[in-house]
């Protein structure tokens, strides 16, 4: 049977594509790191892709969209309008933290606050754009001045909510997979979620909607209780206290039923693989 190669560029390598690495020789899969490349030609990274059942990317939002314009990127099938906020906002409705927002170009932003106070603005579509977060007036122009943010850029500006905890939820083929939270009362506090009410909160949302066959999505618990915060790409996405191999383990199941591919045997090929020596990856 053929294997899957992954294909990783990032520098946030601890927390994003050395979990991947490490899942993917310990499965027998092959592993293509480009971090350090420069000026990165995909195509040329390899003589005979097409030895692959499938290569799958993971890293920076930079790195899936060189990818996807690439024959190799056929197998990944997501609906870009569905992670833009107007597409979700309408979906959610009030299950949606930031609902009952406004769309406006960047330039109109500093007005606002200035006018309304402090709110919450995140783009539209492009996400890498700037941060989104809550912003007054001084750090709105602060921010908006150090990211080069575009006066025509789109953004969704809506009224700052209280968050108690933030989750990060993997989802498959519409099945919450795995749960980690990441923020306590605005406070860095990484866990593995085991709570049946919370799995269950992200399971409710996830049958509202999601873009794809995989995504992450993050959620808020609030006074109101469970909200839907954003989806971000799953190709893209820090991991947390998430289990990487029971997401991946999903993901190739899924895309081996997406390919036609019979699964394998539970565990066939796992080995361990600890020593960072050992990744054996591609330069």
């Amino acid at each position: 049977m053929k294997k899957f190669a992954f294909f990783l560029q990032n520098n946030l390598i601890g927390k994003m594509t050395a979990p991947i690495a490490q899942y993917a020789l310990q499965t027998g899969h092959t592993v293509i790191d480009r971090s350090c490349t420069q000026d990165l030609d995909i195509m040329a990274c390899d003589d005979d892709w097409w030895r692959y059942a499938a290569v799958i990317p993971y890293g920076s939002s930079e790195l899936l969209r060189k990818f996807m314009k690439t024959p190799l990127s056929a197998h990944i099938v997501q609906d870009e309008n569905g992670l833009s906020t107007k597409t979700w906002m309408q979906k959610f409705g009030n299950l949606a933290l930031n609902h009952g927002g406004l769309v406006m170009p960047a330039k109109d932003v500093l007005a606002h606050l200035q006018s309304q106070g402090q709110a919450h603005v995140r783009p539209t579509s492009e996400h890498k754009a700037l941060v989104a977060t809550v912003f007054d007036a001084d750090t709105w122009d602060e921010h908006s001045r150090e990211a080069r943010v575009r006066e025509d850029l789109s953004v969704f500006v809506s009224k700052a909510k209280t968050i108690e905890r933030e989750y990060r939820c993997w989802v498959i083929d519409g099945q919450v997979i795995e749960v980690s939270q990441y923020v306590v009362d605005q406070h860095l506090v990484i866990a593995l979620v085991d709570d049946p009410a919370v799995i269950q909160a992200a399971q409710a949302l996830a049958n509202v909607y999601v873009p794809s066959h995989a995504v992450v999505m993050d959620m808020a618990r609030t006074s109101e209780g469970f909200k839907f915060l954003e989806f971000n790409r799953f190709h893209c996405s820090g991991w947390y206290a998430a289990r990487v191999d029971r997401v991946m383990d999903a993901y190739l199941t899924s895309l081996g039923k997406q390919l036609d591919m019979k699964p394998p045997a539970k565990d066939a090929g796992r080995h361990d693989c600890t020593n960072a020596n050992d990744m054996g990856c591609s330069q």
